[in-house]
C-alpha cells in the first residue's frame, strides 16, 4: 500500500514559529479528541471479506481491521477476491485518521507562507503527476526541483474551492484536496497532506487515482518534496 518513502533534507533553520496541528473540513474531522472514535467507525456499508493469497480470509468492519491487515502485510485490497468491492478511498480516510492521530506539532517549519489556492501546482512536487508511466521521470524532475507545472506545462486549473482544486492535463483529471499539516513522521519538520483523486482520460491507460501525499521542503521558497505516498 505505501510507495517510496524518502526524507527531506535539512537546510538552514527557518525562523522560529509555533506550530499546531491543523485540519480541513474534508477529512470529516471534528477533533482530534475523538480521533479514536474515527477509527473505530464502519470501514464500509458492511463488513468487507478479503482473502488473500493462501486463501486465508478476515473480515474488515472498522478502520482499525483494515490498517493492522495493512500492516501485518499478505492482504491486497486492490484486485483481490472478494464478496464485496473495497473502495479505495475508505483505505485512504482510515490512513488519514491514523495520520492525525498520530501528528504532532512541528519543531520548525519552512511552509510558513504556504497557502492552498490555484497557484499551488507551481508549488506540489512532479510527483503528483498521474500521466501513464513517468514515475521514473516525475522522481528525477523533483530531484532537480521542478514543480508539479514545470513537468507538466499545459495543466490547468478547472476549479477552485476551499481547500480543493480540479486540473486537468491532455491525459488525465484530478481533485486535489488540502487536508492537513503538522509533523507526521516524526522528525521535526512541518508537512502537509494532500489527496489526489482522479483518472486519466486515455484510452487503455491505468485508469483511477487515489493517492494520498506528505509533502514538505527544506526552504522557505520553491516545489514541495514527497516526503511519503500512500495509494
Amino acid at each position: 500500500m505505501m510507495n517510496g518513502i524518502a526524507l527531506a533534507q535539512a537546510g538552514a533553520a527557518p525562523p522560529a514559529r509555533e506550530t499546531k496541528v491543523e485540519w480541513t473540513k474534508l477529512t470529516g474531522v471534528d477533533s482530534l479528541a475523538e480521533i479514536d472514535k474515527y477509527l473505530q467507525m464502519d470501514f464500509a456499508e458492511e463488513p468487507v471479506e478479503v482473502e488473500n493469497a493462501d486463501g486465508k480470509k478476515a473480515t474488515v468492519a472498522t478502520c482499525l481491521d483494515f490498517l493492522k491487515l495493512v500492516a501485518n502485510g499478505g492482504y491486497h485490497f486492490n484486485g483481490v477476491r472478494s464478496d464485496n468491492e473495497i473502495n479505495g478511498s475508505n483505505g485512504l480516510t482510515c490512513y488519514t485518521y491514523q495520520l492525525l492521530k498520530d501528528a504532532r506539532p512541528a519543531k520548525k517549519t519552512f511552509l510558513k507562507d504556504f497557502k492552498f489556492n490555484k497557484g499551488v501546482i507551481d508549488l506540489l512536487s512532479p510527483k503528483v503527476t498521474l500521466s501513464d508511466g513517468r514515475n521514473g521521470e516525475a522522481d528525477e524532475a523533483e530531484k532537480k526541483g521542478q514543480s508539479l507545472k514545470q513537468f507538466e506545462p499545459e495543466i490547468k486549473v478547472k476549479s477552485a474551492e476551499e481547500n480543493k482544486i480540479s486540473v486537468e492535463t491532455k491525459s488525465w483529471e484530478a481533485e486535489i484536496s488540502y487536508l492537513a499539516r503538522g509533523d507526521f513522521d516524526g522528525q521535526g519538520l512541518e508537512e502537509i497532506l494532500l489527496e489526489v483523486h482522479g483518472n486519466s482520460t486515455v484510452e487503455g491507460a491505468r485508469g483511477v487515482f487515489d493517492n494520498l501525499y506528505i509533502m514538505t521542503r527544506s526552504a522557505d521558497h520553491g516545489p514541495l518534496k514527497v516526503v511519503r505516498e500512500i495509494d
